[in-house]
């Protein structure tokens, strides 16, 4: 069963490329550890590309282990095309079901749009996304003329964050 709402939901996954022809897709979570993707319920799918889409509720769902990964089957997906209908929305889950955090600690959703002020107090940009470079995150500052700036989001570069205000960074607009 489907319900679309627009209470405010956080992005800890996508669906991916189809599985075999019985209609399961892959999964891709953006929770650490991934497997607490599997914990928050209820999920809820919206295109990837659409901030403004509401997003759908989906209840009845299967997952299931495959290798290393996770495969995911929803309502009425009973053949690959069917999954092909899923490939890349966003699996959100309300914020309230998330735990909560500790005073050092940030959702990367939390930090999109804050300034980013060096220790000289000039303003680098924004914060247009957060990725993960394979050893750390790193926040993707956009400045005024639409440059992307790479922060490494490690204490030796990030000093303070103030959530939802300014982020106070180590950094050069020089270095690259």
């Amino acid at each position: 069963m489907q319900s679309a709402i627009t209470q405010s939901f956080v992005v800890v996954g996508r669906v991916s490329r189809p599985f075999g022809v019985k209609g399961w897709n892959h999964l891709t979570s953006f929770t650490d550890p991934p497997e607490n993707l599997f914990q928050y319920r209820p999920w809820a799918l919206r295109e990837e590309r659409n901030d403004a889409a509401g997003w759908n509720v989906i209840n009845d769902f299967e997952i299931q282990p495959k290798g290393n990964n996770v495969l995911v089957c929803f309502e009425k997906s009973n053949s690959r095309d069917d999954a092909d209908k899923y490939v890349n929305k966003l699996i959100g889950v309300p914020r309230e079901v998330l735990p909560a955090l500790d005073e050092e600690e940030h959702y990367w959703v939390d930090l999109l749009g804050v300034e980013v002020i060096n220790l000289e107090s000039e303003l680098m940009g924004v914060v247009h996304d957060v990725a993960w470079n394979g050893a750390h995150p790193v926040l993707v500052v956009r400045d005024q003329s639409e440059q992307d700036l790479m922060i490494p989001f490690i204490s030796e570069y990030v000093h303070e964050v103030v959530s939802g205000s300014k982020i106070t960074v180590s950094w050069n607009r020089d270095w690259v």
